[in-house]
This record gives C-alpha cells, sequence and structure tokens, in this order.
C-alpha cells in the first residue's frame, strides 16, 4: 500500500511538473517569437517567475504531508532546470558569452542542489526516533526551497537584464523547438527514474525487516521513508546508533 501511495505522488507531483513546463514553453514560443516587444519579454520573466513559486509551494506543500524530502528535491530540480533553460538560453541564445553563462547557471544550480540534498541526508543521522522525523523534515524542506528559490531569483534578475539587449528571432524559434524536446524527455526520465527508486526502496523497506540491518542506514534518503510506514524505528531502536 505504501508503495502505492508513493509512486501516486511522484506521478502526479511528476505530472504537474510536465503540465507547467508545456504551458511554459508555450507561453515563450507565443509571446517571445511572436511579440518583439519590450513589456512583452518583461512579462514572459515575471509569468516564468510566478509559475515557479506556484510550483514550489504546492510542492512543499504536498511533500511536508507525505514526509518524502527527495520527491521535493526531485521535482524542484526539474523546475529550476526547465526555467533556467527556457529563459535564459530561449532569450539569450546568440551571444557566445551569454552561452557559457548558461553552462555555469546550470552547473551552479546542481551543484547547489546536489549539496543540499546531501545536508538533508547527513542531517538523519541526528535523528533518533520517527516523531523527530516529522518534526525536522518541514524544516528541511523549507531549507532547501528557500535555496533553490534564491538561486531561480538571482537567475532571473540577470535574465532580465541581458534578455533587453539580445534581438534574434530565427534563433529563438529554434532553440524554443529544442527545448520543448529536450523538456518533455528530461521529464518523461526523472518521472521513471523517481517512481523506480521509490518502488525499490519500498521493496528494500519489506526485504531488511525485522532485523533492519544497519547497512540500511546509508541509503539515500532512507528515513523519510521509514517514517512513513513508519516500521523500521518501532522495530529498530538502535537504527540511527
Amino acid at each position: 500500500m505504501v508503495v502505492v501511495i508513493v509512486v501516486v505522488v511522484v506521478v502526479v507531483l511528476v505530472a504537474m511538473v510536465v503540465i507547467v513546463d508545456v504551458v511554459v514553453v508555450a507561453g515563450v514560443v507565443v509571446v517571445v517569437v511572436i511579440v518583439d516587444v519590450l513589456v512583452a519579454r518583461i512579462v514572459v520573466v515575471v509569468v516564468v517567475v510566478v509559475v515557479v513559486v506556484v510550483v514550489v509551494v504546492v510542492t512543499v506543500v504536498v511533500a511536508v504531508v507525505v514526509f518524502v524530502v527527495f520527491v521535493v528535491v526531485v521535482v524542484v530540480v526539474v523546475v529550476v532546470v526547465v526555467v533556467v533553460v527556457v529563459v535564459v538560453v530561449v532569450l539569450i541564445v546568440d551571444v557566445v558569452v551569454a552561452r557559457i553563462v548558461v553552462v555555469v547557471v546550470v552547473v551552479v544550480v546542481v551543484v547547489v542542489v546536489v549539496q543540499q540534498r546531501g545536508s538533508v541526508v547527513s542531517a538523519s543521522d541526528f535523528l533518533e526516533t520517527a516523531s523527530a522525523v516529522e518534526d525536522c523534515n518541514p524544516f528541511l524542506v523549507v531549507v532547501v526551497v528557500v535555496v533553490v528559490v534564491v538561486v531561480v531569483v538571482v537567475v532571473v534578475v540577470v535574465v532580465v537584464v541581458v534578455v533587453l539587449i539580445v534581438d534574434v528571432v530565427v534563433a529563438r524559434i529554434v532553440v524554443v523547438v529544442v527545448v520543448v524536446v529536450v523538456v518533455v524527455v528530461v521529464d518523461v526520465v526523472v518521472a521513471a527514474a523517481v517512481i523506480v527508486v521509490f518502488v525499490w526502496l519500498q521493496l528494500g523497506n519489506s526485504l531488511f525487516h525485522p532485523s533492519c540491518r544497519k547497512a540500511v542506514a546509508s541509503l539515500t534518503f532512507w528515513y523519510p521513508l521509514c517514517s512513513v510506514n513508519g516500521q523500521c524505528f518501532s522495530k529498530c531502536s538502535n537504527f540511527h546508533e
């Protein structure tokens, strides 16, 4: 039952991100390619920022309810990467320096998110009970999301400054088409990967019970799952020792 719930949550969250991707890309195609006005470009950036904030907030609410930090990280990473690609690449496509900036920004975002994910996992070593996990998870989720949102805001501010200089319609059309394909493929792959990881971890849950071997503690993002089904902590008082 737990596997089904986790898979459903992951599918819904990833589906939500895919829908947002399609809407954002479609908006970029219509507004950026057809309308070549300064105000229109600013509107595109504002809309993208609003969409990102809404998706992040919804994701946090859902994730806190089910106590699955991994879902938060995955969805936020997907959203941030999509926004960076759509906003930065589409609007800064004809400048060599800008392309280098795009690569650097993407790398920085990925590194920051990975580091935050690592801090979330290492923080689990200090948690000794299921209630402690439940108390701490919302805070950790907020920390991760705040850091990522700050990165997104900084990127968007830079984009707003640079976007007003670049003006190549044909290049933008080509990039938008490429972005649509890449975004859909990435979302599908991420969705499949997340579902596989969660199913595997849940199967691991049943395989390691009732002994709950200490080696399990090294599995990435294991402790949020244990807090969901409550089995590990109820059967192994020294799980984190």
